[in-house]
């Protein structure tokens, strides 16, 4: 490997700006209804994170899917979303790092956006 192609340090895989309609929230209102929500999940590579038949350490249909998992029944606080999601991605041994954001996108009329954004490691314990 040459200097001008050597990595600078981990590699990532992210999904940017995708929207789907879920249902989420604690409102009584909230309930049966969906709304529309906004990722961007990020995945550092671990150290040591080696490719598999595919030829990939990770893939962005592995977040995809894990998006899909996350959201398949109504999720009550998008911090408990954020969780499952940063789980289920730490779970793969080739996944160092997630980062995520998540955006509700229609819950009050004429109001900014809002949501969460996180980072989480393999083995980092959570304050809430």
């Amino acid at each position: 490997m040459t200097s001008a192609t050597a990595p600078l340090g981990p590699d990532r895989v992210f999904v940017k700006d995708l929207v789907r309609s879920i249902e989420v929230g604690i409102l009584p209102e909230e309930y049966g209804v969906t709304q529309r929500v906004r990722f961007r999940v990020g995945v550092t590579l671990a150290a040591g994170a080696e490719a598999g038949a595919d030829g990939l350490a990770f893939s962005y249909v592995t977040i995809l899917e894990a998006i899909d998992r996350a959201t398949d029944r109504h999720v009550g606080l998008l911090e408990d979303l954020g969780e499952a999601l940063a789980a289920d991605l730490l779970s793969d041994p080739n996944a160092g790092a997630v980062d995520i954001m998540i955006e509700k996108l229609d819950r009050i009329d004429g109001a900014a956006v809002f949501g969460l954004e996180m980072r989480r490691g393999r083995g980092q314990a959570v304050a809430r």
